[in-house]
């Protein structure tokens, strides 16, 4: 219980931002354009299966 106020009052008391994990910093990873061709492709065919066009 003693180490949760700690907690709060350092976080509370902090001067600069809360330092986020490096993984939550990182962006989505790099995707190459035939990741987009081939979830377009996806897609445009699961459209096709419920419209009923192929």
């Amino acid at each position: 219980m003693l180490t949760i106020i700690a907690d709060a009052m350092l976080t509370a008391t902090r001067q600069e931002k809360w330092p986020a994990p490096d993984h939550w910093k990182a962006g989505r990873p790099a995707r190459g354009e035939g990741h987009h061709d081939r979830e377009a492709a996806y897609w445009r065919r699961r459209l096709q299966r419920d419209s009923e066009l192929w």
